[in-house]
């Protein structure tokens, strides 16, 4: 269950001491986990930043170290080929998904989460001018700049596309684009979770 599984990374934030204000960067291939950490990542009170698991190693330590990120979730081709020896900072800690060769310093593997029984109260209290997302412009005309949006930008995106009736709560959605584009995270994730969709 989506909202269970999102809980369940959100109690793993809040044990780990991550809190309200903080960063987590997210640089994942489109799969059902990118929903879950991205939701999870809500629950706790942190703002996520989503990244192209496309760019080069340089391009995402860039990102990374000017986004302020302190955690930073990730599939193991990920980290084993653009984030391990680029990055060194014991200040960051990596939530690995698949296989995690080896234990390795401030490196926790992903199914550890699914151990964890979610307290609601313990959720953070998010309010609507709390940032829910840092999204980095592809940067084709310069360097890539941060653009920041709070819940109440996302959910007013949201209404203003609800009004079209794209979606009913039977349908179901693919997403092809990648998920940390902003069009494709409103289109294929949220209108149709909002609307009751799949």
């Amino acid at each position: 269950d989506l909202e269970v599984s999102s809980q369940k990374v959100a109690a793993f934030l809040i044990q780990e001491g991550f809190k309200i204000g903080d960063f987590a960067g997210l640089i994942l291939e489109n799969r059902p986990e990118w929903a879950i950490i991205y939701l999870g990542i809500m629950y706790a009170g942190l703002t996520c930043v989503p990244l192209d698991h496309q760019l080069t190693s340089q391009e995402l330590k860039n990102l990374i170290i000017d986004s302020s990120a302190k955690v930073i979730f990730c599939s193991y081709a990920v980290f084993a080929e653009k984030l391990k020896a680029n990055i060194e900072d014991n200040s960051f800690k990596f939530v690995v998904l698949d296989n995690l060769a080896d234990k390795q310093p401030n490196v926790i593997n992903f199914s550890e989460t699914e151990h964890i029984r979610p307290n609601t109260a313990m959720l953070a209290s998010v309010l609507p001018e709390d940032l829910a997302s840092l999204i980095y412009t592809s940067g084709t005309t310069a360097k890539p700049k941060g653009v920041l949006l709070s819940h109440k930008n996302i959910c007013s995106n949201f209404r203003s596309i609800q009004k079209l009736n794209i979606y009913l709560p039977c349908d179901n959605a693919l997403s092809i684009l990648p998920l940390h584009h902003t069009y494709a995270f409103m289109v294929t994730l949220i209108v149709p979770l909002f609307s009751g969709a799949e």
